[in-house]
């Protein structure tokens, strides 16, 4: 059993929702970023399937209105990072239940629009 796949290639927009949909947890960490468009998505397809965990960078400009639905990292702090990725594989999924509600919901309200 192979817990991690590391994609980078590019997906069809259908094929990018359903690994979306079916992903336990993303990381999504750049070191400088305006809006994680790829957060907001991921977020958004959680809807019916599950509780997935999203693990974002602190530097994202996205970091500030997703901290209440995702751990929250320094990419730079690889010991507190890969603790992170601990957390999101071994979470209880009720412990991260709304996390994700609240997630979704706010990608609902605030779309890109609002950006």
């Amino acid at each position: 059993h192979l817990p991690v796949h590391f994609l980078v290639q590019d997906f069809p927009k259908e094929e990018m929702v359903a690994l979306f949909a079916k992903a336990h947890v993303m990381i999504d960490t750049p070191l400088r970023d305006v809006l994680s468009r790829s957060a907001h998505e991921y977020l958004f397809c959680q809807e019916n399937e599950g509780h997935g965990t999203l693990i974002l960078s602190e530097f994202s400009g996205s970091a500030q209105s997703l901290r209440a639905a995702a751990i929250t990292v320094n990419p730079w702090a690889t010991i507190e990072f890969a603790d992170a990725i601990y957390q999101a594989l071994t979470r209880e999924e009720i412990d991260f239940a709304e996390l994700q509600r609240y997630g979704h919901k706010y990608v609902q309200e605030y779309t890109l629009k609002n950006w």
